[in-house]
């Protein structure tokens, strides 16, 4: 993860397949936060200066994304963390930049990390459980709780963006009706 090299998942579902779901997960959220923690350091101390120069000049998206660190650091990272539109490196890097303070960056982080390393650990023992038997993987295979579980709770996961901005937007509705004056003359 501190090298920003697209292995994760492959190692999360490996660290599933050697140690079992609950340590394997435990296993992925603590090296994923330390690497993600260290990707930040890194462009936060060392290259910071000169690509905060470069940020401040970027494009609006990029712009708005620094500027959302800012408003509610952790909701913000934990929500790019849950949607996987966001990918993990960038983010680091992007809140390095921002500036963020360091705890609200590592606690989003690892809350974030809960349910796609338990997913993806145990779809690894899943596998290792189906050629732990001497069977290939396949799907005949999908009968087996241990792979069909993790695979339903990937399907929910995916349907978090759509979450998120519903309740945005009935946030904002709500704040908007509330903010408005009634039509008949009573205060709230």
């Amino acid at each position: 993860v501190a090298s920003s090299l697209p292995i994760a998942l492959i190692l999360t579902v490996a660290a599933g397949a050697i140690f079992g779901p609950v340590p394997g997960a435990l296993l992925t959220m603590v090296s994923a936060t330390a690497g993600a923690t260290a990707t930040y350091a890194a462009s936060r101390l060392a290259a910071g200066s000169s690509l905060q120069a470069r940020a401040e000049q970027a494009s609006p998206v990029v712009q708005r994304i620094l500027q959302g660190f800012g408003r509610n650091t952790f909701s913000h990272i934990l929500t790019m963390r849950l949607i996987p539109l966001f990918p993990f490196g960038p983010v680091n890097v992007a809140a390095g930049l921002a500036r963020v303070p360091v705890w609200p960056f590592v606690l989003a982080t690892l809350a974030g990390e809960v349910p796609t390393a338990g997913i993806y650990a145990s779809f690894g023992a899943g596998l290792g459980r189906v050629m732990g038997k001497g069977e290939r993987p396949g799907l005949h295979s999908l009968h087996d709780p241990m792979l069909i579980l993790p695979m339903v709770g990937l399907a929910l996961l995916s349907l978090a963006p759509m979450a998120i901005s519903r309740l945005r937007a009935g946030a904002l509705l709500r704040d908007r009706s509330a903010s408005q004056p009634r039509m008949d003359g009573e205060t709230r």
